[in-house]
């Protein structure tokens, strides 16, 4: 059974990482058997659910139906012919455009400087981080979505 884990707090330890081993255990390709399409399809699923929370049922794409409701939102967002979908790397620009746009939302509605509109200023502000190796990098992404989840709720 996967485990709801407890809020966290700073500085993050390694004990705090506990629970999140264990669901690991039964989510991942070595122990539990799972492909990665299966991770993803999960991962999917759960965002489902999360939308339809945050959303207070306005957006509904849980279950089959819900699914294939999503599957044509998405076609109908970024499908055949959309240029988003068919030039190599414009799917992970979209996200990062995306991201951008909910960060300045943020640091607005917080009060805070924006950050630099200039691709190429906010790309220097992160020398640091692209010159990371991949498994830093992995690690970082987890952390950063962990605590974006446990400590920052929407």
């Amino acid at each position: 059974m996967l485990r709801t884990m407890p809020a966290m707090t700073a500085p993050i330890t390694r004990r705090q990482f506990d629970a999140l081993a264990e669901n690991l255990h039964q989510l991942n390709i070595l122990d539990a058997g799972l492909t990665e399409q299966i991770q993803r399809a999960l991962g999917i699923d759960l965002h489902c659910w999360d939308l339809w929370i945050k959303s207070k049922g306005v957006w509904d794409f849980r279950f089959k139906a819900g699914h294939e409701r999503l599957k044509e939102a998405a076609a109908n967002f970024c499908g055949e012919g959309n240029p988003v979908s068919e030039r190599h790397g414009d799917l992970s620009a979209a996200h990062l455009a995306i991201d951008f746009h909910d960060t300045q939302t943020r640091l607005l509605q917080s009060g805070q400087p924006l950050l630099s509109a200039d691709v190429h200023k906010l790309i220097i502000d992160c020398r640091d981080l692209y010159e990371m190796n991949t498994t830093d990098e992995k690690r970082l992404g987890l952390v950063l979505d962990f605590l974006s989840k446990k400590v920052c709720p929407q």
